[in-house]
């Protein structure tokens, strides 16, 4: 029965070159229950990530029925999930190491064998493969046995015969092509042999023609070693090398190694990939999931639930366990392909551009498990979705044509995309822009009050004559004899106010000092109290208190010496005749100074404000250039961020590779948008329509006199415009004015509240950017987007899409076909995704058959719908023929590849697609520099 391996495929280490003690040649001690016993327990103690292993022995294969006896019957090696049998073959092919010592070549030949009938296939091999083979090209009538080798041996044993003779090298390449056997061996060849075979150009045709009649080749070098002897490979075609230690003795399993890392499904339908896709084999210590650790959903835990509200359609209970690779989901109209990203998308609230995925009711216990570089992990639940948060790209269905058809949120996309925030100016400065604005129309709303008689009464001008006028009338009222008097009266009178002023501000700091010091005491009193020896001095502010005193004093003299003289100043006028009159002139005088002080506090008062308005006039007027620095940085951030999405210093050289793989033919660069026409649109609704009207017969429109009047027509002139630089244009055969000369004195030309509306107009954010704007412009291969089809303009998205973040957070993508242009996915999203998939998971749902297959997806997800009953298998791509069994979930009993191929239009064509890919090199014998190739 095969197995079903459900998350994919994943990387075990292979080990293909195992000798038993039952081989031609071994060192184990004996062949016996006691040294076999021995042998099984190593097996089982190999490292835990050792799943698969080829028991390989010399011609014959005894040695692997008695490890798959021990396996099946006696339910040993728990630890493996696959054991292959390998025929060793020394062939009549030599190579040579020093130039006299000859070197069989070794022909590996592994064959397809069913834990659940080995017995069969192993009597099928012995008859049908090992007895064809004459035991030497001399002895061509005598089959491969253990009988004949002793037979032929000059000592009459096998191991001598062994020695001396060996089976041709043609012989067995042929029956090796025989129909039986084609589809159903996997064969390698020694790596140093086959590398010796033309030393000294012996036999060096043979070299390439032996290259090209295997699989792969075994090497047991050191793990530095082998980069060599894999770059001498790659000057005869694709072919990979396999590690292994070629165990012969106990001492091999006491320091074990194996670098062979293989990526698939531990059956020989798994074993095949590797000519298909030799990027499935490393060699190296660690797991290769080391080399890119990332995070991924690993589990979607589907209960038995409904979907939707209205319609009956609902998931069958599951748990689908998810590859950290390329994860292909696949199935017909119908079968919920897309609902189950749809839930993924409910789950983690990504459903902006998917109103199916917004509808989906809360499923209970849908829970998500994301699995984190540490191996830590997370569960998500859609019973509540508020707090689930997840970084991670989801591109779901149609939402590539809505962005892309528009170029506004194609833009707003590439800002998201290189990180970048849309708004050229920051909430402060925004805030500080709009409070000069409201500063300045307060200030000028106070300068412009008027009374009842259309006075502005805060004017400079009105305040500086009212105190003039009052001036005089306290001199009309006054001759030369009492006018000294009368002003030295005043000028008591105003010193007595500020005296009693200052007298009311000394009582109060009095108090405070009193009530201070004593509060001040009373702390230190309570902390003196401590156990601590540190004590604290008392305040004393007597001294400020005398002085306090004596000020009151002296303020009181004054104010005593102040009235003294004006009532001498009154007896002197009454002395004078001005008996009766004198309160009441005094009182006019009075009341003429009270009138001539508050004015002289407004002109006052209005100088002041007049500073504060040049000031924030000032300030507004420098906000341009301050808006000129923070657009030119924008475009630079853009620019700058471009740059290093291309190229990050910590990528490896592979990485850069495939950015600049991804990225081929976009340039992304900033650039400062003006819209002319939209400026006008805007200004037009605070103008007074009357001024700019045309006449019946003119050809010259309402929106030319405006651009002739204000005369802005790029953003340099915009900006002159806001720096307050005479640019308007009034009359013809008048001189140009500012802005603020403008709205000063020419406030006829706008409408009621035009002037508000234009300052709004011209530096609040949400208005400015509808006509003035930082932009990232994006080219592809030359072209604006709207030059571009709508597929290109979803291969331009979707490739800066895959840049960003490209080595770390998942990718989710529904349907790339329908949004893609088709050469782009045949040309640069299959073998970009193949790449990808290393630094990132990508869960991809299509009807593409190249996209699952020549991408090499790590996981096939096949969806079904039985009755509205929405259910999941998964697998890996080599899963194939009838292996399914009660994993079928209604489906045909059959395997992922078949349904690839029935689901899939194309299935089958890219499948022999992908066996071509790796096609070999000419088999004509290819010249290779020496100092390149030797090891």
């Amino acid at each position: 029965m095969t197995i079903m391996y459900s998350s994919g495929s994943n990387w075990r280490i292979w080990d293909l070159h195992i000798h038993t003690p039952n081989s031609i040649v071994n060192n184990y001690g004996g062949d016996n229950d006691a040294v076999w016993e021995d042998f099984i327990t190593q097996l089982e103690q190999l490292p835990e990530d050792v799943k698969v292993v080829g028991i390989n022995d010399y011609y014959f294969i005894d040695g692997f029925e008695k490890v798959m006896d021990y396996k099946v019957s006696k339910g040993r090696m728990p630890n493996l999930d696959m054991i292959f049998p390998v025929l060793e073959f020394r062939v009549d092919t030599f190579g040579t190491n020093n130039g006299k010592n000859f070197l069989r070549s070794n022909l590996h030949i592994l064959f397809n064998v069913q834990m659940d009938n080995y017995k069969a296939q192993i009597e099928e091999i012995k008859e049908e493969f090992i007895s064809r083979i004459p035991i030497s090209k001399i002895h061509n009538t005598k089959p491969l046995s253990h009988e004949n080798f002793s037979k032929i041996s000059s000592d009459g044993t096998v191991k001598k015969g062994f020695d001396e003779y060996c089976p041709e090298t043609e012989k067995v390449l042929e029956l090796l092509n025989d129909d039986r056997w084609k589809e159903n061996t996997f064969t390698f060849l020694g790596f140093k042999e086959w590398d010796n075979s033309d030393k000294g150009n012996q036999i060096k045709p043979y070299k390439q023609e032996m290259y090209n009649s295997v699989n792969a080749l075994f090497t047991a070098s050191k793990l530095e070693d082998i980069p060599k002897k894999q770059q001498t490979l790659s000057y005869f075609g694709s072919k990979s090398l396999f590690h292994s230690m070629d165990i012969h003795d106990f001492s091999y399993f006491h320091d074990y190694k194996c670098y062979t890392w293989i990526k698939a499904d531990p059956t020989f339908e798994g074993l095949k990939q590797i000519s298909h896709e030799p990027k499935r084999i490393k060699l190296q210590e660690k797991n290769p999931i080391q080399d890119n650790p990332k995070p991924y959903f690993s589990e979607v835990k589907i209960p038995n639930s409904e979907i939707f509200q209205d319609k009956s359609v609902g998931f069958k209970s599951s748990n689908l366990h998810l590859n950290r690779g390329l994860v292909a989901i696949i199935g017909g109209r119908g079968t919920g392909k897309s609902l189950l990203l749809d839930s993924i998308a409910k789950t983690f609230n990504k459903t902006h551009f998917n109103k199916r995925a917004a509808n989906i009711n809360i499923l209970q216990d849908f829970n998500v498990i994301y699995q984190v570089e540490d191996n830590s992990k997370k569960e998500f639940t859609s019973n509540d979705t508020s707090e689930n948060f997840l970084e991670y790209t989801h591109v779901s269905q149609s939402e590539v044509q809505s962005i892309v058809e528009d170029p506004e949120k194609l833009g707003q996309t590439i800002f998201d995309l290189l990180l970048l925030n849309s708004n050229t100016l920051t909430e402060k400065e925004e805030s500080t822009i709009t409070d000069i604005n409201a500063n300045i129309y307060s200030l000028k709303e106070w300068f412009y009050t008027k009374d009842e008689h259309s006075n502005f009464i805060n004017s400079y001008e009105y305040n500086r004559s009212l105190k003039e006028t009052y001036e005089k009338r306290i001199e009309s009222i006054t001759n030369e004899k009492n006018k000294r008097l009368i002003e030295k009266y005043v000028d008591n009178n105003n010193n007595n106010n500020k005296s009693k002023q200052l007298d009311t501000d000394a009582e109060e700091l009095k108090s405070y000092i009193d009530n201070a010091q004593t509060h001040m005491n009373n702390k230190i009193e309570k902390l003196n109290e401590s156990k601590f020896d540190t004590k604290l001095d008392k305040i004393d502010l007597q001294d400020q208190l005398n002085k306090l005193e004596e000020l009151k004093k002296e303020i009181a003299k004054s104010l005593s010496n102040a009235e003294n003289e004006n009532k001498q100043i009154e007896q002197e006028f009454r002395e004078k005749g001005v008996e009766g009159d004198i309160s009441t002139l005094l009182g006019k005088v009075r009341g003429f100074q009270i009138e001539i002080d508050k004015h002289k506090e407004k002109l006052l008062l209005n100088e002041s404000k007049q500073n504060e308005l040049s000031d924030y006039l000032c300030r507004r007027k420098n906000f341009s250039s301050h808006l000129k620095s923070k657009l030119i940085g924008q475009k630079e951030e853009i620019n700058k961020n471009w740059d290093d999405l291309k190229s990050n210093p910590s990528w490896t050289e592979e990485q850069k590779v495939l950015i600049e793989k991804i990225l081929s033919g976009i340039n992304v660069y900033g650039e400062v948008y003006f819209d002319v026409d939209k400026f006008y649109e805007s200004i037009e609704s605070c103008v007074n329509g009357m001024k700019f009207r045309t006449s019946r017969n003119s050809i010259e429109t309402k929106g030319d006199k405006l651009k002739k009047f204000f005369n802005v027509k790029n953003v340099e002139d915009f900006l002159s415009l806001i720096a307050n630089e005479e640019l308007i244009c009034v009359n013809l055969d008048e001189p140009y004015i500012s802005l603020e000369t403008f709205l000063d004195e020419y406030s006829e030309f706008l409408n009621g509240d035009g002037e508000s509306k234009l300052i709004n107009i011209l530096y609040t954010s949400t208005e400015r950017e509808k006509y003035l704007k930082v932009i990232p412009k994006v080219k592809y291969y030359g072209k604006e987007p709207e030059e571009l089809s709508i597929g290109q303009r979803g291969t331009l998205f979707i490739s800066l899409k895959l840049a960003t973040d490209s080595f770390s957070n998942p990718f989710i993508f529904d349907q790339p076909e329908d949004d893609l242009d088709n050469m782009f996915i045949v040309e640069k999203l299959i073998p970009i995704l193949n790449d990808l998939k290393e630094y990132r998971q990508i869960i991809v749902v299509t009807h593409n058959a190249n996209i699952v297959v020549n991408a090499d997806a790590d996981q096939v997800v096949v969806a079904h719908n039985n009755y509205e009953s929405l259910s999941y298998i998964s697998g890996s791509l080599e899963n194939t023929f009838n292996v399914l069994g009660e994993y079928s979930n209604g489906l045909k009993n059959q395997g992922i590849k078949e349904h690839v191929c029935d689901i899939l239009e194309g299935g089958k064509e890219a499948f022999e697609q992908r066996e071509r890919k790796y096609s070999l090199k000419s088999k004509e014998v290819i010249s290779v520099p020496r100092e390149e190739v030797r090891v």
